[in-house]
């Protein structure tokens, strides 16, 4: 039931619409191999360093094709079954990421051997991509670790400098790539770097492997300022970061302890630190991404020999999944929304050392155009005037805090639910009164309706996930 306290309206009628938001967990898992299998070895097969994203509504890929001497390769799925393979380059890479940039797929990696530089790929049709060399350097090794994030509709990356053990980053201006040296140590510095953008600039959270600390940049105009996150322990190997709700969410394996663990914070203050999952040794290979409005993660347990899947309730804790079962061990994993579905890219021996992808059911995403963009949310109300109720209406601000609330998915059902507080102000004379209400959920929409009964006056939310209903 739900308590409505401190309503500071006189002569109002309140109704309140929302999405509520469900977790279908467990989710239903179809996972196959995109890439053929090859012998069970680590350099025989195909999917090194896998890499998801969303074209369009459908999951691509792209990978190192160890089996065909690791060479670039762009894998994207039309339909529900039809996987289309184009070979972008055929030297040798490592470390790579994919993006969707200015709507084009783009690729920046590592190219492993006599070279070892990084370069960009932009695709403009079927086996057909431009080629730009981002850094390069005939007496090093640059572009491991690589990031790839949209920075003014053009490509910028973060990566490490295995030459010189320092994180660098790069953009590209329009004419050409300008490089920086964003930590140049003494330590080594910039491994498992993950790029975005924050206000309007670059942020950077990457590992450094001398003080076995997580860290963070931040770049305003053109100076970058290095912090760092926590020293707790070895942490920070396997970093993802987010802007979530306009804070900065970063996933993160705690090498001490076995365990993922979230950092979070609105640069303003310091940093929050919570667990995710501490159930035997799990937590690498970690992939953060938005799900219905909270934050949801995908890594590799150990102690289960499982790809897992953890979201947040919205109520203080996280509940689980296993997304692929059986796995010995991975490489590289990565999660993404895609065409409305979690989608859950990996590389294992333990499927036939192939390139591998996992959908999870549509039922398990209520909301698949959320972006966890604000919370709390914040609406506004109109009531009439107390000398003038028939004509005169003056604005009332209110901030309605909705937690999350767990319903039956099925159609014509009902569930109890709290609510913390809704708190109106206005200028006319306080009062307070207490009702209760109850959640109606048809299919995957449910809404909660509240009425004091004095009334005029009307109070509408309309949630931003209501907008396309």
């Amino acid at each position: 039931m739900i308590a409505i306290r401190h309503l500071l309206l006189l002569n109002l009628v309140l109704t309140v619409f929302a999405v509520v938001k469900t977790a279908a967990i467990p989710c239903d898992w179809t996972c196959t191999n995109v890439d053929a299998p090859g012998g069970f070895g680590w350099y025989d097969g195909s999917g090194d360093y896998i890499s998801l994203a969303e074209v369009g509504v459908n999951p691509a890929l792209a990978y190192s094709d160890t089996k065909n001497g690791k060479q670039l390769v762009y894998n994207e799925r039309s339909g529900n079954s039809t996987w289309t393979k184009e070979v972008i380059d055929t030297r040798s890479f490592r470390w790579l990421q994919l993006e969707v940039i200015a709507s084009v797929p783009t690729i920046c990696a590592h190219i492993n051997g006599s070279v070892d530089d990084l370069y960009c790929f932009k695709r403009n049709s079927f086996e057909n991509w431009t080629t730009y060399l981002v850094d390069t350097n005939p007496y090093a090794d640059v572009g491991h670790y690589v990031s790839l994030t949209e920075w003014n509709g053009r490509i910028a990356t973060a990566y490490h400098h295995n030459s010189y053990n320092d994180l660098r980053f790069a953009y590209d201006n329009g004419t050409d790539f300008v490089v920086e040296t964003v930590d140049d140590g003494p330590n080594d510095v910039g491994k498992w770097t993950s790029v975005e953008i924050f206000d309007g600039y670059p942020i950077i959270a990457y590992y450094d492997d001398s003080t076995n600390d997580l860290k963070f940049a931040n770049r305003s105009g053109g100076t970058w300022s290095l912090s760092t996150v926590t020293t707790a322990g070895s942490v920070g190997m396997y970093a993802d970061m987010k802007v979530l709700y306009g804070r900065v969410y970063i996933t993160y394996y705690d090498y001490s302890n076995r365990d993922i663990s979230l950092a979070k914070s609105d640069l303003a203050g310091g940093w929050t630190f919570e667990d995710i999952d501490t159930s035997g040794y799990t937590g690498t290979y970690t992939s953060l991404v938005c799900i219905d409005d909270r934050p949801g993660a995908a890594y590799y347990s150990d102690t289960l020999n499982a790809i897992r899947f953890a979201q947040y309730n919205g109520s203080g804790s996280w509940v689980y999944d296993s997304v692929a079962t059986s796995i010995n061990s991975v490489d590289s994993i990565d999660m993404r929304i895609v065409g409305g579905k979690i989608g859950v890219a990996y590389h294992s021996e333990s499927t036939g050392d192939a390139a591998s992808y996992c959908e999870s059911s549509t039922a398990c995403v209520v909301d698949p155009s959320a972006t966890c963009a604000t919370e709390p949310v914040t609406a506004t109300a109109t009531q009439p005037s107390a000398t003038q109720p028939s004509e005169t209406q003056v604005s009332v601000t209110a901030t309605v805090t909705i937690p999350t609330i767990t319903a039956t998915q099925a159609s014509d059902t009902q569930a109890s639910i709290t609510a913390t507080e809704i708190s109106l102000t206005a200028t006319q004379a306080s009062r307070s009164e207490e009702h209760t209400s109850e959640l109606q959920s048809h299919s995957f929409t449910s809404y909660a309706v509240f009425c004091l009964h004095k009334k005029i006056a009307h109070f509408k939310y309309i949630s931003p996930q209501c907008n396309n209903l």
